[in-house]
């Protein structure tokens, strides 16, 4: 005796393409020497692939320590990039890449560094000469410069 049997299965497949939590802004200014956080938040099924394209062209993937010709920094592991104590070499475009299965999102910082301005100080100053008085301008160098008036 033949026969036949059927069986329908319906196979759902949930993937969801990754989504960047947008920053607040995307450009962004700091100091010579300061610290930045630069976050990466995305949300996709299956979870997403954090990545960064840093100003030099370098490819960052692996959270830890990077080891760049730039200033330091660290990506973390939910995909935040820290860069740590900027200098001018510092500046550029950050670009994060979010990626999956289902596809990518990416969104690009802009990073600005300015240097400090001085900080001015107005003060008397004895001396074994007697007292002169002046005004001392302290760069973000540390680096201390002095006007004695006469």
């Amino acid at each position: 005796v033949f026969g036949s049997d059927r069986m329908v299965i319906t196979l759902a497949v949930q993937t969801e393409a990754p989504k960047i939590q947008p920053p607040k802004s995307t450009e962004l200014a700091i100091y010579l020497g300061k610290s930045v956080t630069l976050d990466c938040l995305a949300s996709g099924k299956p979870p997403a692939q954090i990545s960064w394209i840093l100003p030099d062209r370098m490819f960052v993937r692996e959270a830890g320590t990077v080891h760049s010709v730039l200033s330091p920094m660290s990506l973390l592991q939910n995909g935040t990039l820290q860069i740590h104590s900027a200098n001018f070499s510092s500046k550029g475009d950050y670009k994060c890449i979010a990626s999956n299965a289902a596809g990518a999102d990416t969104v690009t910082y802009h990073l600005h560094v300015a240097a400090l301005p001085p900080s001015i100080g107005e003060g008397a100053a004895d001396t074994s000469t007697g007292s002169k008085r002046g005004t001392t301008w302290q760069l973000p160098s540390k680096t201390i410069l002095e006007h004695r008036y006469r």
